[in-house]
């Protein structure tokens, strides 16, 4: 039977899309008790608030390049307070410094989308999303030059993007999009010519075929952290997986391209270790019960009951280990069933 939680909904997990994890050559996770860390968490309760903190202690000298390259770079911060904050108005020149960011070269137009938007949730507001947008596309273009010589149909196109790819995957929606139309929606766009029809047909079938997953309110608005951690599984090998914590739960992907987590782990009444041989390492574990409570998503089938008796992870370095020990213990929930089997025992004792 799978465990169940008056507070926690196991299910509500199910069929969402993972973030990404850091980008490449992201400096090393804040500790706890660095200003970096503090900082993400000033910034996730009030934006204003974590970046004058920033300036305070250092950490930025208050230019739009520097606060850029800190809200680029942190780990965990949350997708909805970042978009709000970089689509703010007076923060166009953020914005800007932090689309220049990215490195869009050569690369398909479609994949830029899903990199940019797999960073921050994407605002509800139509002005907010026009001046994202704009900085993408603006971005993009300086990347690809030979595709867009000037920002103004790449802009265009985002939205055409954003539209088929609502029209595609929305199940309310009957009659979908053909490629011919979307081809004809774009026609002349780019100062009057049309893009290359070879081009735009790539484009359909990309979105077609493969949903673009925006972050929006639900389970992983509330990511705390996520990163990759080696995973020891059969015969003691290590395998990289992407793990995120959110909504007190512990979740692993197998790739940040998989439509669904391959196990959830409540964070209720857990405990987690450092490993006494591996400074590298720690170890998830129940001490009430000798199985660690877990639901195993297997595609194409029901959600079935986890056989873990615990999960040893292993992270990159000492530093980053004690980050997730931390994050997972300050997002664990207390079990009362646990609470008064310590009671019990205490009472014993004495």
């Amino acid at each position: 039977m799978l465990p169940t939680s008056n507070s926690i909904d196991i299910m509500e997990a199910v069929n969402l899309t993972p973030p990404t994890g850091s980008p490449v050559g992201s400096p090393p996770p804040a500790l706890p008790d660095e200003p970096q860390y503090i900082a993400q968490i000033k910034f996730n309760r009030k934006p204003e608030r974590g970046v004058q903190y920033m300036i305070e202690s250092g950490l930025t000298t208050g230019n739009p390049r520097d606060i850029a390259e800190f809200l680029y770079h942190a780990d965990n911060l949350n997708f909805e307070k970042l978009g709000d904050y970089l689509s703010r108005p007076d923060n166009t020149e953020i914005l800007r410094c932090y689309a220049d960011l990215f490195s869009f070269f050569d690369m398909d137009f479609d994949v830029a989308i899903r990199e940019f938007l797999s960073k921050f949730r994407l605002p509800g507001e139509a002005q907010k999303i026009d001046r994202i947008m704009e900085q993408f596309a603006q971005r993009y273009s300086t990347c690809n030059p030979a595709i867009f010589p000037s920002p103004d149909p790449a802009y265009v196109l985002a939205f055409s993007i954003i539209m088929l790819n609502t029209d595609a995957h929305n199940p309310s929606i009957k009659r979908r999009m053909t490629v011919q139309e979307f081809i004809s929606n774009n026609r002349g766009i780019s100062n009057g010519q049309d893009l290359p029809r070879e081009f735009l047909e790539k484009l359909y079938n990309n979105i077609t075929s493969k949903e673009i997953k925006f972050l929006a309110s639900g389970f992983f608005s509330r990511t705390v952290k996520s990163g990759w951690l080696k995973k020891q599984g059969k015969n003691n090998r290590w395998q990289r997986r992407l793990f995120v914590v959110s909504n007190n739960f512990l979740v692993y992907f197998n790739s940040p391209e998989d439509k669904d987590p391959r196990s959830l782990v409540p964070l209720e009444g857990v405990s987690v270790e450092r490993s006494q041989t591996d400074l590298n390492a720690f170890v998830v574990f129940d001490p009430s019960t000798p199985f660690l409570k877990s639901v195993k998503i297997v595609p194409g089938s029901s959600p079935a009951e986890g056989k873990h008796e615990k999960f040893l992870l292993q992270a990159e370095n000492p530093q980053e280990a004690e980050l997730w020990v931390d994050t997972i213990r300050s997002n664990t929930i207390s079990n009362p069933a646990l609470q008064l089997i310590n009671m019990k025992r205490g009472k014993m004792e004495k």
